[in-house]
């Protein structure tokens, strides 16, 4: 018997990426975001933390602070990244 398993993800150009702090109007750029507008990446949130990779396998990625913006976690050399249970896992 075989299983399949299809997952979906949506990318986004990173020519522009902002958040914004809680009970702040002003919106921020992410700071050391580190892509340009020709790359793509994937944003996905877990929690108070936002993890930024580039698209497929997650190379290259930044974890944020969602609630203060800060860089948590810079990794130009990381060959893959995801969130699971709340940890980074390195393939």
């Amino acid at each position: 018997m075989l299983t399949f398993y299809v997952s979906f993800e949506f990318v986004h150009p990173t020519g522009l990426m902002l958040f914004r702090k809680t009970g702040e109007k002003a919106f921020q750029t992410l700071p050391d975001l580190g892509f340009n507008a020709a790359d793509l990446v994937r944003a996905t949130r877990a929690g108070d933390r936002l993890l930024v990779a580039s698209s497929g396998l997650g190379r290259r990625p930044r974890i944020y602070d969602l609630k203060s913006g800060a860089l948590l976690l810079r990794a130009d050399d990381l060959m893959s990244a995801s969130f699971c249970s709340g940890r980074i896992l390195e393939l």
